[in-house]
């Protein structure tokens, strides 16, 4: 009996790094991935990958990837014993997870990081397609990383008893660790906000940078650094230059105190700068559970962010109705949440949203009381999700002593 993880690749975002933290405390016997995307180091003889390099090609896997998702699952089961476990944590990882199941009577545990959306309900929580449905229903136990993230679950169509809440750890002692790293010069001494994620549409960038615009029309000294990589790079890039932001550019420019917005790029430790900035903000147009709020909490941040479904109520706001949705600055118990980026709100809408999260920035930065004193309770509940007690529940929930 043996227990792997499965993912697709093990790319820069949060599901990969929640991994790599139960990989380090959990027996698991080795990560297997569907594409060959390394953005941590690892030890080589704890990772393989499930298939020949071709065929983790994007031109096939992007158009072939129905099919590409049955070879996998064939050539995971033929890696498995019925006895042993795997453990996925991505969508493409859980249907291959699913689908080798067929072939290898394996325990099939899918770890859910991420929701189906539908802006017409009240929630802003939908279901997916019947045939990911019955996939998904395959596995034996799904863990979901908050409540709403197990609604969509249920409204899918997959029985409660098979879903358990289990939220993602972290490791508050190692991140205030890393944390204290030395930045570079040019940060030492000015006042910033911070985002960490992947530069993607859902992520929200364009919004925030229409509210970072409006706040440095009252706040001029304030910079914005923006950590993470991807496709949206150029696109975010220009929009930021045509706002009349002064752009740098991790891959293009030299890095001076010159700039208003700083595109740093993937940073392996981006704890250093989440612990320097005034505060942590959040613009995503939807997440499951974010790491990103919970690591900000730990490094002692305040933390402002958009409440989309449906994670940052959860963390921020445990003691309200976590299908409630803010319609204007709410200063909650852990942190500031303010209207959501929906599509549906037409660009007076979102123009409003993004004028919002402006004044709760703006807010935060000129009451250094309030920073400090949601400082103070933000760690304490970061300290809610540390690998001691969450690590202690996975253990449960997988049957190991």
């Amino acid at each position: 009996m043996g227990l792997y993880f499965l993912n697709r690749d093990l790319s820069g975002g949060g599901a990969e790094r929640v991994m790599l933290r139960l990989l380090d405390r959990l027996p698991v016997r080795r990560l297997i991935l569907l594409e060959e995307a390394l953005d941590y180091a690892l030890d080589g003889e704890r990772v393989s990958f499930l298939s020949p390099r071709f065929l983790s090609r994007p031109i096939l896997v992007d158009n072939f990837k129905y099919l590409c998702t049955l070879v996998w699952g064939r050539s995971l089961s033929r890696e498995l014993s019925p006895g042993d476990t795997v453990v996925s944590f991505s969508d493409r990882a859980h249907l291959v997870n699913a689908w080798a199941k067929l072939f290898c009577r394996h325990t099939a545990v899918i770890s859910v990081h991420s929701l189906v959306l539908d802006e017409r309900s009240e929630s802003g929580v939908g279901r997916m397609s019947p045939w990911r449905s019955r996939l998904y229903s395959r596995g034996d136990l799904l863990l979901a990383v908050s409540g709403r993230v197990k609604l969509s679950l249920v409204l899918s169509g997959i029985p409660e008893d098979k879903i358990r809440v289990l939220p993602n750890p972290i490791d508050v002692d190692s991140i205030r660790g890393m944390a204290e790293e030395e930045v570079e010069e040019v940060f030492e001494g000015i006042p910033f906000v911070v985002n960490v994620a992947r530069l993607g549409k859902e992520k929200g960038h364009r919004y925030l940078l229409a509210a970072f615009r409006e706040l440095r029309e009252r706040r001029p000294e304030v910079r914005l650094l923006l950590i993470g990589k991807g496709a949206l790079k150029d696109d975010l890039v220009r929009l930021s230059e045509s706002m009349n932001l002064r752009t740098y550019v991790w891959d293009r420019d030299e890095l001076t105190q010159d700039f208003d917005v700083y595109f740093l790029g993937f940073r392996e430790n981006p704890f250093k700068y989440v612990s320097r900035a005034r505060l942590f903000v959040l613009s995503s147009l939807h997440e499951a559970l974010p790491n990103v709020i919970l690591e900000s909490l730990a490094c002692g941040v305040p933390v402002v962010s958009v409440d989309c479904p449906s994670g940052p109520r959860e963390i921020l706001a445990p003691d309200t109705d976590f299908n409630s949705v803010a319609e204007g600055v709410e200063f909650c118990r852990y942190g500031v949440l303010t209207p959501p980026f929906r599509s549906s709100m037409g660009e007076d809408g979102l123009s409003r949203a993004s004028s919002e999260l402006a004044r709760a920035m703006e807010a935060l930065l000129e009451d250094e009381g309030l920073r400090s004193r949601y400082s103070s309770l933000g760690l304490r509940r970061a300290r809610e999700f540390d690998c001691e007690r969450v690590i202690g529940l996975w253990r449960e929930v997988l049957g190991l002593s």
